[in-house]
């Protein structure tokens, strides 16, 4: 408030000038010509206004303000800001895996003040996930609210992450997908020629996710280098595919064709008399899958090949297998994979040479024609 003498800037509700010891009286609060009471304060040498239909009201106002301004925000205000912040710097399924673990959080934490949240409060959280919960699932829960901890750190709103260090409960189930077992292989070997077979040999022995062997186009096939070259993936938004670059650099990379791939591949592009920019594993109309038709397209494989529960995933971990078996190093069987690791530098992906390429090719030839001339021999 200002004197009404010297005008000069005495605290509020005072009774005399600081300045020159002037009575001041009560001071009625300013009113606007819209008919709202405005009260302006200096805070950190800037100016900000309250205004309400009441006095009173403005006055609960600046008082609710000085309350936030001691405690900090609301946790659901930082998870809101967090988001604003995140989900559009992320893919499409990142998001989606985001957002629930993020409202879970919101909804356990509404109505408390993030300064005041404890690390006896996150033992709590994580305390009352559903029991059925694997690992796994707890894990990317507690994950999601230790980002949203670290992000109210880098913005100065909390002096630590009070989720960093928490820590599941033991014994917790761990699911491991399984690769395929011998005798499926062999079922998806046979079964190379029928509707799928191809597409399901291709994961098998290339390793490559469902998102970047749908979107794979015959450009992206060197026959003669015998490489794939994998620079983007497709989602599926409800159910219409959308073409991206994949999730993390790791994912853009070149990958082994090997040779049993070579001529069934020629075959079909020139059966379809495809173009550079034409897909390679597409619907019966040429376009991409969506979502439902793939699932469709696959179960209908499965049925044929006697291949229940084995999903794309499935042959892309029996293609980590095989790598393993084949001799194929720790480091190069990661930039094949394209896994986004993070104890795995970005060196070594640019030290991924061709002479390892044609190693890794060779090892692969060698185990798969062993495999192979096994299965014939009485």
């Amino acid at each position: 408030m200002k004197c009404k003498k010297c005008r000069k800037q005495i605290p509020d509700g005072s009774k005399f000038c600081n300045f020159c010891g002037t009575k001041q009286g009560i001071q009625k609060m300013y009113r606007r010509p819209d008919g709202l009471y405005e009260k302006i304060i200096i805070i950190d040498g800037k100016r900000k206004a309250f205004r309400g239909k009441s006095e009173k009201e403005v006055t609960q106002k600046i008082a609710k303000y000085n309350v936030e301004q001691e405690q900090g925000p609301l946790f659901e205000k930082v998870v809101d800001d967090w988001e604003a912040e995140c989900y559009p710097t992320i893919k499409y399924n990142t998001e989606r895996g985001y957002r629930p673990r993020a409202n879970r959080a919101k909804g356990y934490f509404k109505g408390e003040y993030i300064k005041n949240i404890t690390p006896l409060d996150i033992k709590t959280y994580i305390a009352e996930f559903p029991k059925s919960w694997a690992f796994k699932t707890q894990n990317a829960y507690l994950s999601v609210l230790s980002l949203i901890f670290a992000y109210a750190v880098r913005e100065g709103i909390i002096k630590y992450n009070v989720a960093e260090n928490a820590k599941l409960p033991s014994g917790l189930k761990r699911e491991h997908r399984r690769p395929p077992t011998d005798e499926e292989i062999k079922k998806i070997d046979k079964s190379a020629n029928t509707d799928g077979g191809l597409l399901a040999q291709f994961f098998l022995y290339t390793g490559l996710r469902r998102g970047e062997a749908v979107a794979l186009t015959w450009g992206d096939i060197d026959f003669k280098e015998k490489t794939i070259t994998v620079n983007k993936s497709t989602h599926w938004e409800s159910n219409t595919p959308v073409v991206d670059t994949p999730k993390t650099t790791a994912g853009i990379r070149k990958c082994i064709l090997p040779d049993l791939l070579i001529a069934p591949l020629k075959n079909l592009k020139r059966k379809r008399k495809a173009k550079k920019d034409d897909i390679v594993f597409c619907d019966a109309d040429g376009k991409m899958f969506t979502n439902k038709r793939f699932a469709s397209y696959w179960k209908n494989y499965q049925k044929a090949a006697g291949l229940q529960g084995v999903t794309p995933h499935m042959l892309r971990h029996g293609y980590a297998t095989m790598l393993e078996k084949a001799g194929v190093s720790k480091f190069d069987a990661q930039h094949l994979l394209g896994h986004a690791n993070y104890a795995t530098t970005a060196d070594v992906y640019t030290h991924f040479t061709q002479q390892a390429y044609t190693e890794a090719a060779e090892k692969i030839k060698l185990y798969t024609q062993s495999t192979q001339q096994s299965e014939i021999l009485p």
